[in-house]
């Protein structure tokens, strides 16, 4: 893997599980339960909410699977790069079908089937989901020769 594509898919999931990070501290350690609840009512906050905690797993793998493939000098065939990376940019855009209802139909009655798909399979196995972005890593290595 190049240096350069590398350091910006590192610096990218690096920055999103910060702010992950950022949100999940800010709203479970509120002082106020009119925070949630005003947290709640908006549809940055609902989608906050139901994305942080999977969006923080998955980038923990890709980050975890980018220092992996980078150090270790990882070259697979392209059968295991596309069978590793068409499941993990199938769970990316799983997240983003979580939001859609939520934003394009508010947050009372935005709760659909992906996004509860979403937030149980983060609560219920987190580890499935650190998977898929380890499987983003090894989706985006260097090709063998």
């Amino acid at each position: 893997m190049k240096k350069s594509t590398f350091l910006a898919n590192f610096a990218v999931w690096v920055a999103i599980a910060a702010v992950c990070c950022a949100f999940l501290a800010w709203y479970n350690t509120g002082d106020t339960e009119a925070a949630r609840t005003a947290a709640l009512a908006t549809v940055p906050g609902t989608v906050g909410i139901v994305l942080a905690a999977p969006v923080l797993l998955y980038a923990i793998g890709a980050v975890g699977g980018l220092l992996f493939v980078y150090l270790k000098k990882v070259h697979v065939t392209s059968t295991i790069k596309s069978g590793c990376f068409i499941p993990a940019t199938l769970a990316l855009a799983l997240f983003v079908a979580a939001v859609v209802p939520v934003i394009s139909l508010g947050v009372d009655e935005g709760l659909a089937l992906p996004t509860v798909i979403v937030v149980y399979s983060a609560s219920m196995a987190p580890l499935l989901i650190v998977a898929l972005g380890v499987l983003y890593a090894v989706g985006i290595a260097p090709l063998k020769e």
